[in-house]
C-alpha cells in the first residue's frame, strides 16, 4: 500500500525558490529522506489554462500570454507514470490542441506544460472521464 500527502501549496503570487525533500517511512518503520531540491517561482501566476477540463478525447492549452516558442506537454497519473509525452512549437499561437492518441484511462491526471524557450513549467490537475 502506497500514501502520499502534500503538505504545502504556495500563494499563486509567491515568487522566490521554494526547497523540498520527501520523506518515505517504509513498513520497518524506517525513515529516509530524499535530496532537497528547489522549485524557483515567477509569481506570475498561471502561465496557461486548459479546457475542457475533465476532458474525454483530449484538451486545448490556452496560453495567456502567447509568446510564440518551444513546449513540451506532459500527460502523468496519479501514480507518476507518463502517458503522453510531445513537443510542440509554436509560432506566435496562443494555444495548442491535444487529441490523446489512446484514451487515457478515467481518473486523475497532471498536464505538466515546459516552457523549453524560457526555462518555466506550470502543472495543472486534469480530470479524464
Amino acid at each position: 500500500l502506497t500514501r502520499y500527502k502534500y503538505l504545502y501549496s504556495p500563494d499563486q503570487h509567491f515568487s522566490g525558490n521554494l526547497f523540498f525533500r520527501i520523506k518515505e517511512t517504509n513498513t520497518a518503520a524506517r525513515i529516509d529522506y530524499s535530496e532537497v531540491r528547489t522549485v524557483a517561482l515567477n509569481g506570475k501566476g498561471a502561465q496557461y489554462s486548459l479546457y475542457p477540463n475533465p476532458s474525454i478525447t483530449g484538451i486545448t492549452i490556452q496560453f495567456n500570454n502567447p509568446a510564440g516558442g518551444n513546449y513540451e506537454v506532459n500527460l502523468i497519473n496519479a501514480y507518476g507514470q507518463l502517458n503522453f509525452k510531445k513537443k510542440y512549437s509554436l509560432d506566435q499561437g496562443g494555444s495548442i490542441k491535444i487529441e490523446w492518441p489512446e484514451k487515457p484511462a478515467a481518473g486523475i491526471y497532471f498536464l505538466m506544460v515546459k516552457d523549453l524557450t524560457h526555462q518555466t513549467q506550470q502543472i495543472e490537475r486534469l480530470k479524464i472521464l
